[in-house]
């Protein structure tokens, strides 16, 4: 049975969105797990991870719920760049930005609005979210971002075969 460009998009869509939450969920809450619970590792008291909470306790939800949001816009994105045939490299590079181009914005904000009353920590509080910011954007192309662009490629192949 031949297969309209449209349905190969479609079914494209579907398969990426399932494949981004399916590897990108379990590392992406394992990654801020880790990242807040490094404190309690690296003290072993939970007096630094208390006062990270205290902090970023409210950006962390909307981190997370954002997370999940920018995991389906992404898989959107790299769908249609993979339909486009751009280069895997370029899909994992688009993935990844708008990954965490909404994450960190949503978290700056909530963080931003959570600490108007505080002059003093305004500017303390922004050094950790544009260290992770950068860092992200650094390793996350070349990581699960990477894996997730290629497993939508290799499922693109495998529609675009049965053509």
């Amino acid at each position: 049975m031949l297969k309209t460009s449209l349905q190969i998009q479609n079914e494209l869509r579907q398969e990426s969105i399932w494949t981004s939450y399916l590897i990108g969920l379990p590392f992406g809450l394992f990654t801020i797990f880790l990242v807040f619970s490094t404190p309690v590792m690296l003290t072993g008291e939970g007096i630094a991870t208390m006062a990270f909470v205290a902090i970023y306790g409210k950006a962390l939800l909307g981190l997370i719920i954002s997370f999940i949001f920018s995991l389906w816009l992404g898989a959107i994105i790299a769908s249609k760049d993979t339909f486009s045939n751009e280069s895997l490299l370029i899909v994992s590079t688009r993935y990844s930005l708008t990954l965490n181009l909404i994450i960190w914005t949503v978290f700056s904000v909530i963080t931003y609005l959570d600490n108007l009353e505080n002059d003093s920590i305004k500017v303390y509080v922004f050094v950790p979210i544009i260290i992770a910011f950068v860092i992200c954007n650094i390793l996350t192309p070349f990581t699960f971002g990477l894996l997730i662009s290629y497993r939508i490629r290799k499922h693109y192949k495998k529609l675009t075969n049965e053509v």
